[in-house]
């Protein structure tokens, strides 16, 4: 998972269709009146939850529009793996992105079953996540329909390099009626790129070519000039290539979530389960549409997570293993049945034992398995206590390093946005180590119920060996996996063999 991926945008900009459709502002006014509101709300939530929301979609809305014009194509889901978002230059597009159409497109199926197309959805959302990042706000064009082709061998060549000069940018963007401004405009969408100067050649090139230059320097100093600039270019880019009237055809989006509820009452709504992101569902999504291919009604959805699990672990550079197999898909998924399940964040260490041991986890399966915390994030609320209100005499948790606490108030400072997140490991988050153990050692856990680990004396030592021993926690750590993967499985003729993921079967 790319873990900085919604703090970082990396926009291309490449158009292979030109045209466009009669769309209208009130097309679905009467069909689903109500629509812009419904996608708002899902929008609103979908960024509560992460940030990574708002440059996934709107880079997901960029590419979609740039290889076969705005048809939703790009959302296609292939278990030969040819369709068009798994053309290279997508494959880096975030899964948050299509989380968000795909939730809004539920949403919107709740109340107008079969009327808005999966393009129109991307495009309000794009608008959505632009206004409530503070952008402008602008009224989009309706009326596209889901185009009918999605492959991965027409995206190639059709989205610019990052290292492309301004002739070449123009001349991509000159094949779909879109001007200089325009293109200028639209790389202005690079602001939510933590950085105060051009990542790209192609950014940096809008200033040092003096054909682009004063445009540059004018969005800089004039912001309103660049929002007007951004609406015209937005509502270009939205009309390129679209598909009307008996063209193409209004879909189903084609991936979910695990067990999606209408009521937002399943098991993935609970607030405990908020903060997952769309990445890891879209992986077993994936997994399971390839298996589906092959093996059709076999494979259970449990199986298929417990497999992406060893495998992402695995080229993370941690260790591999068998997976025991045979499970079945649960039944039941509520929101009512997690609270007071998963661990949180302020647990010592007798908490922490006692909620594996319900399931059969010792204290040392229960160390190991917190090791994963060399990967991934979190967002400020659940450590922002050892920051700035521990205890009346110390506002700063003791435990928790000087400099280390610093840095995480630059990063978390009071009133932060909650979609604001940082690495649980500060050294090496990308890659599953034993560095996790080592950080603890000097102070530099991020949860309480991380660094507990080793302030604890029951637990320091297994820490301790751990941080010396990459080998003893890798062992441990698939021992642990494998316990974790026998934990309250369904078998023979309990459960059942999902065929989506996303829901149970009829």
């Amino acid at each position: 998972m790319e873990v900085r991926t919604g703090l970082m945008l990396f926009l291309v900009f490449m158009i292979l269709q030109k045209g466009e459709g009669q769309l209208s502002e009130t097309f679905y006014s009467k069909t689903c009146p109500k629509l812009e509101s419904i996608v708002k709300q899902v929008v609103a939530n979908k960024i509560s939850q992460t940030f990574v929301t708002i440059p996934a979609t709107l880079r997901l809305f960029f590419h979609d529009c740039f290889v076969e014009g705005c048809d939703a194509s790009v959302l296609i889901a292939s278990p030969n793996g040819d369709a068009e978002k798994d053309a290279p230059d997508n494959l880096s597009l975030a899964g948050d992105g299509f989380d968000t159409v795909i939730k809004a497109k539920q949403a919107v199926e709740n109340k107008c079953p079969r009327v808005v197309s999966c393009a129109d959805i991307l495009a309000l959302a794009t608008k959505e996540v632009v206004a409530q990042a503070g952008g402008p706000s602008w009224k989009v064009e309706l009326g596209r329909r889901d185009g009918l082709i999605s492959q991965a061998s027409r995206v190639a060549g059709n989205l610019p390099e990052p290292n492309a000069t301004l002739i070449q940018l123009n001349a991509i963007f000159a094949k779909n009626n879109l001007t200089q401004t325009d293109m200028i405009a639209l790389s202005g969408a690079h602001t939510n790129l933590v950085a105060k100067k051009g990542l790209f050649t192609s950014d940096e090139v809008l200033f040092t070519n003096p054909a682009s230059q004063p445009t540059v320097i004018d969005f800089a100093q004039n912001p309103g000039d660049f929002n007007a600039a951004f609406i015209t270019a937005m509502r270009k880019l939205g009309r390129v290539g679209v598909k009307t009237g008996k063209a193409g055809q209004i879909r189903g989006c084609d991936a979910s979530v695990m067990i999606a509820s209408r009521n937002h009452d399943a098991e993935k709504d609970s607030s405990d389960n908020l903060s997952l992101a769309g990445d890891g569902f879209d992986t077993v999504i994936k997994a399971k549409k390839a298996v589906e291919a092959k093996c059709p009604k076999v494979v259970s959805c449990a199986d298929i997570l417990a497999i992406a699990t060893r495998d992402v672990i695995a080229l993370a550079g941690g260790p591999s293993y068998k997976v025991e197999l045979g499970r079945r898909d649960g039944l039941v998924s509520q929101a009512s049945r997690v609270a007071g399940n998963l661990p949180e964040p302020n647990f010592n260490l007798t908490q922490l034992n006692t909620i594996f041991a319900k399931n059969n986890l010792s204290q040392t399966d229960m160390i190991a398995l917190s090791g994963a915390h060399t990967l991934g994030f979190s967002h400020c609320k659940p450590f922002a206590n050892r920051l700035y209100s521990f205890s009346p005499s110390s506002p700063v948790d003791p435990d928790l390093d000087p400099t280390y606490a610093e840095q995480l108030k630059q990063d978390c400072p009071p009133n932060v946005d909650p979609r604001i997140a940082v690495d649980m490991d500060p050294r090496t988050p990308r890659k599953f180590d034993n560095v996790y153990f080592k950080n603890l050692v000097v102070k530099k856990g991020l949860f309480t119920s991380d660094q507990v680990l080793f302030t604890d004396p029951a637990s320091k030592q297994t820490v301790i060996d751990f941080a010396k021993n990459q080998t003893n926690f890798k062992a441990a750590f698939v021992t642990a996996m494998t316990k974790l993967g026998r934990v309250g499985v369904k078998t023979g003729k309990t459960g059942e063999i999902r065929v989506d993921c996303t829901a149970f079967n009829a």
